[in-house]
């Protein structure tokens, strides 16, 4: 693993401050046979030391895609973190909701992004299928693509800015819809992350969370049948879009309230 820039002394210790965003890599955990890409080991001793770096408390575990549906290595970090953790799963047909619920899963996956799938439909397939749960549906893909979904029965929670350049579809789409966003990953973007923020806080500080993305798989070119490095990124800068007066709100209550800390 890389050594990042500490949160330095603007980044004061923040009680139950949380990172929304970051997976956990394993190689005891088998990866998806159809895989992209094949990471190195990000374990949870890992993930610890990135909190502290950033002087975070809380952390949400996202299953990312080369596990596929099998969430045992995201479920066994949960174990490990207890009550300061939850998670965001990729469920097939089988998984039993119950379970993963009393282990802290609060939400489920739909990546259209990685795949370059355009069916929106499962989201609000999804959706359905969760809301007994009281879970919501995170997505990854572009924000175009969400345009036009229909109203769900569950917040949706768009990762990443939706991989956006302008901030007015995120806000069109806020404004009629219970959709959150992570303004997570700032270095995904093509355009600067600041004025986006900037935004989206004015408009929607209660539907707001960050996440770092950790521990930043790479966007190039993949190879699944060897390990690739994670790429370098400032997280600390990352986490200090976030506006001071925000803070607490973005960082803290917000994450409370939408995984159920």
């Amino acid at each position: 693993m890389p050594a990042p820039r500490e949160a330095g002394p603007g980044h004061r210790a923040l009680k139950h401050g949380c990172d929304c965003h970051v997976h956990v890599f394993d190689a005891r955990f088998p990866y998806a046979a159809q895989r992209k890409y094949t990471p190195l080991d990000a374990t949870v001793a890992d993930l610890r030391a990135h909190l502290a770096r950033l002087a975070l408390e809380r952390a949400v575990i996202v299953q990312a895609s080369p596990y596929g549906t099998d969430n045992s290595c995201t479920l066994a970090a949960l174990k490990e973190l207890g009550a300061s953790a939850r998670a965001v799963v990729v469920i097939d047909d089988d998984a039993d909701l119950d379970t993963l619920h009393r282990a802290g899963v609060r939400g489920a996956r739909v990546n259209l992004e990685t795949d370059g799938d355009r069916d929106v439909g499962k989201i609000r397939r999804l959706a359905d299928r969760v809301r007994v749960m009281g879970w919501h549906v995170q997505t990854f893909c572009r924000i175009e693509l969400l345009k036009d979904l229909p109203r769900l029965p569950v917040p949706l929670v768009v990762d990443h800015f939706g991989l956006t350049d302008s901030v007015e579809p995120l806000l069109a789409l806020m404004e009629k819809r219970d959709v959150w966003v992570k303004v997570s990953a700032p270095h995904r973007l093509s355009v600067d992350a600041r004025p986006l923020l900037q935004a989206l806080a004015a408009a929607h500080p209660d539907r707001l969370v960050w996440g770092s993305d950790w521990p930043h798989s790479p966007r190039g070119r993949r190879f699944p049948d060897r390990p690739q490095p994670f790429e370098e990124v400032d997280d600390a800068a990352a986490l200090g879009l976030v506006p001071a007066n925000l803070r607490e709100k973005i960082l803290v209550e917000n994450p409370a309230r939408l995984y159920d800390f």
